[in-house]
């Protein structure tokens, strides 16, 4: 094969049709280890020389730009296996003169029809099919309004507690959905028949930020001004043991150990 005339038939391709920039790198540096290896008919090459060679990085892009010049018909080549490397045969895109006495429009000729035949046959390849997307699918947004509405049956205290803890799971990031909201309500049945409060146990979710519902803690003093707080004092009232005031000897209760002392006579003392 000549090196300058293969070179040149090269150029006038690209010039004709394009090629991509990294596929032009790897066929000049195919050509020139064919070259070092006397022109051989078929020459082995792994793909990490040859990405080392090429500056490439990623094997993906060497496969691809392989390809390019394989549909072209500017190489042929044999994908190695492990621990033997692929084969290439460089496709000579001239002809070689017949007669002694030939003259330049005689080579032009016959690149121009190796070139000519090698154009056709990159227009007449079956286009690649391209990855299809998939259309995203827009769930409509679920409104759980209408199902707080008919759990609570006429109970507004109760629906407010339901649309406050789904406001607070939505500003959480994490949404009621469908089968979270029927989980929740099977949640708040089965805590109902234990002896638990359904409103008491959603406005500790909401102030705790909790994504669920659970027993309501009596240990704590809920926070002052909530509906559950005069349910706590209420429950206190009952399960604390009564005292004697410090001041008038009238009875009272202890609402915490670290709080004040409450007496129903209204005298305030503190814990000792």
């Amino acid at each position: 094969m000549n090196y300058i005339r293969q070179l040149n038939a090269f150029f006038d391709f690209t010039c004709r049709n394009g090629l991509p920039s990294i596929a032009q790198v790897v066929y000049h540096n195919l050509l020139a280890i064919n070259n070092s290896a006397n022109w051989a008919e078929t020459f082995g090459v792994t793909n990490q020389r040859l990405m080392l060679i090429c500056a490439i990085t990623d094997l993906k892009t060497l496969v691809r730009h392989r390809n390019y010049l394989k549909q072209a018909r500017l190489i042929e080549f044999e994908a190695g296996k492990k621990g033997k490397p692929s084969r290439y045969r460089m496709v000579k895109l001239y002809r070689e003169e017949e007669k002694i006495g030939w003259n330049k429009s005689t080579q032009n000729a016959t690149e121009n029809a190796t070139l000519n035949a090698t154009e056709n046959a990159i227009h007449n390849k079956p286009k690649e099919k391209g990855k299809v997307k998939e259309k995203k699918i827009l769930k409509e947004k679920f409104e759980p309004v209408a199902a707080f509405v008919e759990y609570a049956g006429g109970d507004g205290e109760l629906l407010a507690a339901l649309e406050a803890f789904a406001a607070m799971r939505g500003n959480m990031g994490c949404p009621l959905e469908e089968k979270g909201l029927v989980a929740l309500l099977r949640e708040l049945d089965r805590q109902a028949a234990a002896g638990g409060q359904k409103v008491a146990m959603l406005e500790q979710s909401v102030l705790r930020g909790y994504r669920g519902v659970f027993p309501v803690r009596r240990e704590a003093r809920p926070l002052p001004g909530t509906e559950s707080e005069a349910v706590w004092v209420k429950e206190t009232k009952k399960k604390r043991p009564r005292r004697g005031c410090e001041r008038c000897g009238g009875e009272g209760y202890f609402e915490d150990k670290e709080r004040d002392r409450v007496m129903e006579c209204g005298c305030w003392g503190y814990y000792d």
